[in-house]
């Protein structure tokens, strides 16, 4: 009894080879999901509407200004 405590506590790392066989059973399921995921993508980006950042300046003229300034060079 005091062999099998000793055991299971020395028994505590990660076996990395029955964890991956485990994923390697099943690989099928993994190029199955990839190429899923790839179709997904292509056709959300072929129909998904085009979207395009744009700036702009606008000048607005004060026509006040504009013939004030014009008096202005006409007097001089």
């Amino acid at each position: 009894m005091e062999n099998m405590f000793v055991e299971s506590s020395t028994d505590t790392g990660i076996d990395f080879r029955v964890l991956l066989t485990k994923y390697l059973r099943n690989w099928y399921l993994f190029v199955g999901f990839l190429l899923f995921a790839i179709g997904a993508v292509f056709l959300y980006t072929r129909y998904s509407p085009k979207v395009y950042q744009v700036s702009s300046v606008i000048l607005i003229k004060d026509e006040k200004k504009v013939l004030m300034l014009g008096i202005i060079f006409l007097k001089i």
